[in-house]
């Protein structure tokens, strides 16, 4: 719960940017206010290495549960919060402040949220069964982007434009409480898992996990921030960018696109957990392999056909998409905590992993609009995505497959 309500809360302000620019970045050009609002998109992001590091301290010292507790509350917090805020018209420029303020906390949260809910289930999962249950936990992260499609398209079929400005855009983020209510009290029955309870019955947790993980376990951060930076790059260019180049860009129906990505995230939370019981069997590697190689092929394609209004075509190409997402996040995941020891598995994953989100999905969303807007060339932001896939494919060439092997501690 706590992996899809950070994503739920990131999906919608990213499906909700196009509304939300001219509410507190009113400007002349409409790409110079949807920039502004990307561009606060990517402050949440900036802030989470921050994050990855407290938490993975809390969590490497006193438990992952502790750690997922504290997450969950911020996380659901500061969502709900972003509902309340006046805009622009109201308090002036003291609007985009404050939204920058709960973003920038949002991120602080999320930088302990999923790499924690990795470790754990990673610390849980039966051995030889990581790569399923593994992918269990990116489902959720992934149904928290199909909630925040599927909340933004209802809200956009129910009420009208005007309204949608007025006050109907703060009901997707106000939808946060009861989702972090659920998750808290899921997260308080928890036990913490079995191998940190062991390590830290043997008085063996580390005392400065992120010095160990850089003199000791640099190797494996390298690879984490390699193959994080490719994945969260391609995920969100797939779940976010693609959206606002089909509104804004495309001119197509806010709640018809709103409801096509909606559909797409749930086929890859279909696919998700068959491509993780696939990587139990056949290796990490193939599957996330093949993904990336997709989008190589896929992604310049699908950015040149969807330039036409043609809503069938769209939604198809969307939809094919939606196969090297699941490839990539179903087998991806299950790798970074194999990268690190147990008693610095929280903080190794946590840092790589969000120090190349700001690299790769922070800014992807910001970097594709600037690149369509620069060059004009409707493929262009496709570049980003290409490089992105190629340096985590030669990260992969570096990773071992140790699927059959216990963690270690």
């Amino acid at each position: 719960m706590g992996s899809f309500l950070e994503y739920y809360d990131f999906g919608v302000y990213g499906v909700l940017a196009i509304s939300l620019a001219p509410l507190f970045f009113p400007a002349g050009d409409a790409t110079a206010s949807l920039l502004s609002a990307l561009l606060v998109y990517a402050f949440a992001f900036v802030v989470r290495p921050i994050g990855a590091v407290f938490f993975g301290w809390l969590g490497d010292r006193h438990g992952r549960k502790n750690a997922l507790i504290a997450t969950i509350i911020g996380m659901g917090l500061t969502s709900a919060l972003v509902g309340v805020l006046p805009t622009y018209a109201r308090i002036g420029s003291l609007a985009p402040i404050l939204l920058v303020l709960l973003r920038i906390a949002q991120g602080f949260f999320a930088g302990g949220e999923v790499s924690g809910a990795a470790t754990y289930v990673a610390e849980c999962a039966p051995e030889g069964r990581r790569g399923f249950f593994g992918s269990i936990n990116v489902a959720g992260v992934v149904a928290g982007g199909a909630g925040a499609a599927i909340t933004a398209a209802i809200v956009r079929t129910m009420v009208s434009h005007a309204a949608l400005l007025s006050w109907g855009w703060r009901i997707p983020f106000f939808l946060s409480l009861p989702l972090l209510f659920v998750g808290l009290y899921a997260r308080l029955r928890l036990a913490d898992s079995p191998h940190f309870l062991e390590v830290a019955e043997r008085h063996e947790t580390a005392k400065a996990p992120l010095h160990t993980v850089l003199t000791q376990h640099l190797g494996g951060l390298l690879q984490t921030m390699g193959l994080a930076f490719g994945m969260t790059l391609t995920g969100l260019f797939s779940s976010v960018y693609l959206f606002i180049y089909l509104v804004h860009v495309v001119k197509l129906p806010l709640a018809w696109a709103s409801w096509v990505f909606a559909i797409v995230e749930l086929v890859a939370v279909g696919l998700i957990p068959l491509v993780g019981w696939l990587s139990d069997r056949v290796g990490r590697k193939p599957p996330v392999v093949l993904g990336f190689l997709g989008y190589l092929v896929i992604t310049p394609l699908s950015m040149i056909v969807m330039h036409d209004q043609n809503l069938a075509l769209d939604a198809f190409m969307l939809l094919l998409l939606a196969v090297p997402h699941a490839a990539v996040q179903g087998a991806a995941y299950p790798i970074y905590p194999e990268l690190f020891p147990t008693r610095v598995r929280y903080t190794g994953m946590a840092t790589g992993f969000n120090v190349a989100i700001v690299l790769g999905g922070g800014l992807a969303p910001y970097i594709s609009t600037l690149l369509a807007g620069l060059t004009g060339a409707s493929w262009a932001p496709s570049l980003y995505v290409m490089f992105g896939s190629v340096v985590a494919l030669i990260t992969l060439a570096t990773i071992r497959d140790v699927r059959r092997s216990p963690l270690a501690d």
